[in-house]
C-alpha cells in the first residue's frame, strides 16, 4: 500500500518533467518534417530517459517502445566524437583556405 501511495506522488511530482519533455520531441519531429510513425526506432539518451516513466511516455507518443540495445552512455560518446570529427574537419577546410574559393565560386 505505501509503495503505491509513493508510486503515485512520484508520477505526480514528475509529470512536469514528462510535459516539458514533449515540446522539444514535437519542435524538432516538425522542424524534420517527419511524423512519429516514419521514425524507424528511438534511442534514449541521459538520466532521466532511465526512468521508466519517461520510457512508457516516449512509448506511447511514438506508439512503440524505445530501443533497449543501445547503452545510453556508449551513444552520447559516440555522438560526441562525430561532432568533434566535423568541427576537426571544418576546421581544417578553413585553414586549407578551401573555404574562400568555395565562396568565390558558388
Amino acid at each position: 500500500m505505501k509503495r503505491l501511495f509513493l508510486k503515485k506522488i512520484f508520477r505526480q511530482a514528475a509529470q512536469p518533467l514528462i510535459t516539458r519533455l514533449r515540446q522539444p520531441i514535437e519542435r524538432a519531429l516538425r522542424d524534420a518534417k517527419l511524423n512519429p510513425s516514419s521514425i524507424d526506432g528511438i534511442i534514449l539518451v541521459g538520466g532521466a530517459t532511465r526512468m521508466p516513466i519517461i520510457r512508457k511516455a516516449i512509448a506511447q507518443w511514438f506508439q512503440r517502445l524505445p530501443l533497449s540495445a543501445i547503452n545510453p552512455d556508449e551513444a552520447i560518446a559516440r555522438g560526441a566524437a562525430a561532432q568533434a570529427a566535423l568541427i576537426a574537419r571544418n576546421q581544417k577546410f578553413r585553414r586549407s583556405g578551401a573555404d574562400r574559393c568555395h565562396a568565390i565560386f558558388h
